[in-house]
């Protein structure tokens, strides 16, 4: 729904009656703030109040209007194996701003102290979307652009596909998804193989989350539900975590395992 200061229901309603007759796609309040300056004018809005037209101007001038764009790639390769460390850009582009300007305080009349807007950017299994890879929160310090960067080596080859989920902290109505596709291939042999930065490697020292998460495939294809819980209890063993569900399942699998014997 369309919220920016000094809309009421009654505005709301209006511009909602509008929408076939100006062929507006919808009522997004993304979709609102990217129509020209020239179409909103002619909702007569407000009643046509010049004043309240001025200052809607300047509020949807601070709006987070933003173009997403995504980059996967092995630096200074043109294939991608299973054995590279995989770069991951997301860059988040303020399309009202310059280039050398960031964006300022959030705009709001009711909020309570001074805050800069951040982005929330969580990438996750394109399939479940359910395990989640990485979540971080990021803002555009230095320029119009917040970019977010992750590395990862996956250690198999195959397609994968992701999705990303962005959000804004302080503004409601801009999220953005986007799909990330990445084709692995085994080898390359072709390639000139030259040694990894220290900072590449220190990225994804030890296996990354995406690794872990197609290790976890694997391991649970074919197995039983028993199986799953014992590496479940052995892994949350493993760091450091006992629950007293462990320990009953020990214990009922001792028993069981007794009887099993007392049996034959």
């Amino acid at each position: 729904m369309l919220q920016l200061p000094g809309f009421n229901a009654s505005e709301i309603k209006n511009y909602r009656k509008q929408l076939k007759e100006h062929q507006i796609a919808d009522a997004k309040i993304e979709t609102f703030c990217r129509l020209s300056k020239e179409q909103r004018a002619k909702l007569t809005l407000f009643g046509g109040d010049k004043a309240k037209l001025i200052e809607l101007e300047k509020v949807i001038a601070v709006m987070p209007l933003v173009t997403v764009e995504s980059k996967v790639e092995t630096c200074g390769e043109k294939t991608i194996t299973a054995s590279d460390i995989i770069s991951f850009t997301i860059s988040v582009t303020y399309d009202n701003l310059p280039e050398n300007q960031s964006p300022g305080y959030i705009h709001s009349e009711a909020y309570p102290f001074i805050k800069r807007s951040s982005w929330y950017f969580m990438i996750v299994d394109a399939r479940t979307r359910e395990n989640v890879i990485q979540i971080e929160k990021l803002q555009a310090k230095d320029g119009n652009v917040c970019k977010f960067e992750m590395k990862q080596r996956f250690g198999q080859a195959g397609k994968f596909q992701f999705h990303c989920i962005i959000f804004n902290d302080s503004y409601i109505g801009f999220d953005k998804e986007i799909g990330i596709e990445v084709e692995v291939a085994k080898d390359d042999p072709a390639r000139e193989i030259l040694p990894y930065a220290d900072e590449d490697i220190a990225a994804v020292k030890g296996p990354g989350m995406v690794q872990q998460m197609l290790q976890g495939e694997e391991e649970s294809d074919g197995s039983s539900s028993e199986d799953n819980a014992e590496n479940l209890i052995k892994k949350l063993e493993a760091a450091g975590l006992k629950t007293p569900e462990a320990k009953k399942y020990k214990e009922a699998k001792k028993a069981a395992a007794a009887k099993k014997v007392a049996a034959e």
